[in-house]
């Protein structure tokens, strides 16, 4: 099996934006920069934050997903991405809802323990 990566990484206001493009033999896989730097706008514009979360226990395809459900019921949430590769959740919250402490305690009592990054 043959695999192609491309990564490309922007700028936009301070913030790095990373957009990617993933060749297999089953096919491709592109996430839209343009859609990424667009959120990141509008997480700004509306006083939205931005937390990246390290998480531990992640261990089968299925954890991801149920991490992201997770963070997606904490209230204020308004986007969660899950990536079991990197074991990290990037969330986009609203401050005046819920706080950072709250997002590593969602999954934390999940028996994923969390950690902020950034």
């Amino acid at each position: 099996m043959k695999h192609i990566g491309l990564i490309s990484i922007v700028s936009i206001a301070g913030l790095l934006v990373v957009g990617s493009l993933y060749a297999g033999a089953t096919g491709s896989k592109s996430i839209d920069s343009r859609k990424t730097i667009e959120h990141l706008q509008a997480a700004q514009t509306e006083g939205l934050q931005i937390a990246t979360l390290k998480v531990s226990n992640m261990y089968c395809a299925a954890c991801p997903t149920i991490v992201r459900r997770t963070l997606e019921d904490v209230d204020g949430v308004v986007k969660a991405d899950v990536s079991y590769r990197t074991k990290q959740a990037t969330v986009t919250f609203d401050p005046t809802k819920s706080s950072s402490s709250q997002l590593t305690a969602a999954v934390s009592d999940l028996g994923y323990p969390a950690s902020i990054i950034k």
